[in-house]
C-alpha cells in the first residue's frame, strides 16, 4: 500500500476498524433538481453485491417515480464503490499510484490513480481520487456510461463518523472539461446519505 493510500485509509477509520464489518445499510436520496428519490440499500463490503430499492420511509419519499434516469445514474456498482472508498482501493486486483497534486478552492489535493481489474464493474478501468491534507476524499473522477462517457467529478462532503468510519454524506457529480475543471452547470447527480450503518 503506497503512502497516500495509507494516509487516506487511516483518515477514514483505518483497516483494523474496517475489518470489523461485513456489510452496510443505508438510506439515501438520489437525483437532481427538486425531486430526489428516496432509496434504501444493503451492500456487501467485500463483494460487488448491492440490493437496493425505493424507500418506504415517508419522511424521504417524494412523488417522483423511480425511473431509468435514476438506475442509470446510480447503479449498483456506483453505489458500492462510492460508499466504500478508499477501502476499496486496498482490495486484491486493484493497483494504485500517486500522481501530480491538484489545486482547487485554494487547497492542494493529493491524487491517487486507481486501475480496476476487469471483474469489477466500474465507470472506467482507470479513475482518480483526490484527498485533502488530512487524507479525506474530496473528489473522485470517472467516466460513466450513464452520461455518455463524458468525464465526471464526484465531490464528497459532509463527513460524519459512523462506528469509527468517516463517511461523506453529500455527493455532487459534475461534468468536467478536458483540463479537469468542473463545468458551470447544475450537477448531473446528487446523492445525500440520511442514514448509514456498518454491520
Amino acid at each position: 500500500m503506497n503512502e497516500l493510500l495509507q494516509l487516506a485509509v487511516a483518515a477514514h477509520g483505518g483497516t483494523r476498524r474496517w475489518s470489523d464489518y461485513f456489510k452496510l445499510e443505508a438510506a439515501l436520496s438520489v437525483g437532481t433538481g427538486q425531486q430526489p428519490q428516496a432509496v434504501r440499500l444493503v451492500a456487501d463490503l467485500y463483494k460487488q453485491r448491492v440490493v437496493w430499492s425505493p424507500s418506504a420511509d415517508e419522511s424521504l419519499a417524494t412523488d417522483t417515480a423511480w425511473g431509468p434516469q435514476h438506475t442509470a445514474g446510480f447503479s449498483g456498482d456506483a453505489a458500492w464503490s462510492d460508499l466504500i472508498q478508499p477501502f476499496l482501493y486496498t482490495y486484491p486486483g486493484l493497483s494504485c499510484e500517486e500522481i501530480e497534486p491538484w489545486v482547487e478552492n485554494g487547497e492542494q489535493w493529493r491524487r491517487l490513480k486507481i486501475a480496476f481489474p476487469e471483474h469489477l464493474a466500474q465507470h472506467g478501468s482507470e479513475q482518480v481520487s483526490y484527498f485533502g491534507p488530512e487524507g479525506l476524499l474530496r473528489r473522485h473522477d470517472h467516466y460513466p456510461a450513464a452520461h455518455g462517457g463524458a468525464a465526471c467529478a464526484s465531490y464528497a462532503a459532509g463527513y460524519c463518523d459512523v462506528d469509527g468510519i468517516r463517511v461523506p454524506t453529500r455527493r455532487r457529480v459534475y461534468a468536467i472539461d478536458a483540463h479537469g475543471r468542473p463545468l458551470p452547470q447544475a450537477p448531473l447527480q446528487a446523492i445525500d446519505v440520511h442514514h448509514i450503518a456498518f454491520v
